[in-house]
């Protein structure tokens, strides 16, 4: 948890802003089961067969003089037809998105995309629809837990690195002594 000096700094860091930039062409595939994914409490239901749009986008964020902060690399999801977005990490969500979809012909997005303009309203806070089934709970990875792997996986690699240049500086001294 990080202390501030002062008010102002509390107020900047209060005042935040995230954007996204979009990094990959929108893809639309077919989910091959039902299933739902989990962010920040927030629940994104998918029924099998449903079509649904998806693209990697880059999350920034910035304080409030506008100095970025952090990067993070995170996948979106929406309904068809919606303007809504659900975001996950890059991580879990690519992993999502290649296991447990198929590609999807217009033809079907066309129609999924008739189908959820009769459920949502485009316009409500909502993107949920409301006469969605009740889906049995799936364990997906939160951003915390695959934010601790990647930070492993970057301590693990900084360790690695740090190992190979001690063994390689040992071995130039070695051969430079046999001499």
């Amino acid at each position: 948890m990080e202390l501030f000096d002062n008010i102002k700094n509390r107020q900047c860091e209060a005042n935040k802003k995230v954007s996204y930039s979009q990094k990959s062409s929108i893809e639309t595939k077919k989910s091959t089961q039902a299933g739902r994914l989990e962010s920040n409490g927030q629940v994104f239901p998918i029924l099998n067969g449903e079509v649904i749009e998806s693209a990697l986008f880059e999350r920034i964020t910035r304080d409030c003089s506008g100095k970025e902060i952090r990067k993070k690399p995170v996948r979106r999801f929406r309904k068809v037809g919606s303007d809504e977005w659900f975001t996950i990490s890059a991580f879990s969500g690519n992993n999502r998105w290649d296991r447990k979809f198929s590609i999807a012909t217009d033809e079907e997005a066309i129609n999924q995309s008739n189908q959820n303009k009769e459920f949502l309203n485009i316009d409500a806070d909502t993107d949920v629809s409301p006469n969605a089934e009740e889906i049995p709970v799936e364990e997906v990875e939160t951003e915390e837990v695959i934010d601790s792997i990647e930070e492993k996986k970057s301590s693990n690699n900084k360790i690695f690195v740090a190992v190979l240049l001690i063994g390689a500086a040992f071995l130039a001294y070695k051969l430079f002594n046999k001499k």
